[in-house]
């Protein structure tokens, strides 16, 4: 559970791993997502101990688990608070770690997986060009690494952004950390929300796209 609180019986917990951990291998991996509150413990407990931290988009995150979770996004985005300062001390703190964000990873496997094959030689090889099959929000499918964000994004309104912006705002420094900006109800967000749902469910026709494109460049102009 993500309760940074809640004693966690170490030796239970190596035991049921190593049920499904293979003993042959040399590396074992671990990934629970609540992990990242607690990474100071596995690192005392499980030695040596290496870390991979990821972080983000906060809006693409919100969309996501309230979508998925039936949470609100003040909840979803005040955790999202909590998980990105527990990964800055992660970052901070851990003796053996590499840090990278979803959108690294999305934007350029093949750079993100020879950085985390020279941070651990021993995996001696990952496979950027893979096509699992997994749930997204466009169904269950065979893909490539893709990058998600800005079609979650476009799901949400402006009502949404503010609900969001709500929480973030407060917290600015954990977002300079990560370097995320914030997003902001706009007509120009609008315009390409709208654009970007439209194309999820049907092909706009050239003369729409072209009216959308001069209503956009009269916005800026008289902006």
């Amino acid at each position: 559970p993500y309760d940074p609180k809640k004693v966690i019986p170490w030796k239970e917990v190596r035991k049921e791993w190593e049920k499904n951990w293979d003993p042959e291998r040399d590396i074992w991996l671990e990934k629970s997502p609540p992990n990242l509150m607690r990474a100071f413990e596995i690192e005392q407990e499980f030695l040596p101990s290496y870390f991979i931290t990821m972080i983000r988009d906060p809006y693409a995150v919100c969309e996501g688990i309230s979508r998925r979770n039936y949470k609100t996004l003040q909840e979803t985005a005040e955790f999202w608070v909590t998980c990105a300062r527990y990964q800055k001390k992660n970052i901070e703190g851990l003796d053996k770690s590499i840090h990278f964000s979803y959108e690294d990873m999305v934007c350029n496997p093949s750079a993100i997986s020879n950085r985390v094959l020279e941070f651990m030689p021993e995996m001696e090889s990952l496979d950027a060009k893979i096509t699992p099959k997994v749930h997204s929000m466009f169904g269950r499918a065979s893909r490539k690494i893709t990058n998600f964000n800005q079609a979650k994004i476009n799901l949400l309104s402006d009502k949404q952004l503010r609900i969001i912006n709500n929480v973030l705002e407060p917290n600015q420094d954990i977002l300079e950390y990560f370097g995320y900006p914030y997003l902001y109800p706009s007509f120009k967000r609008n315009i390409t929300r709208h654009l970007g749902n439209s194309l999820g469910k049907f092909t706009v026709s050239p003369k729409t796209q072209s009216k959308l494109k001069r209503l956009w460049s009269n916005h800026n102009t008289h902006a």
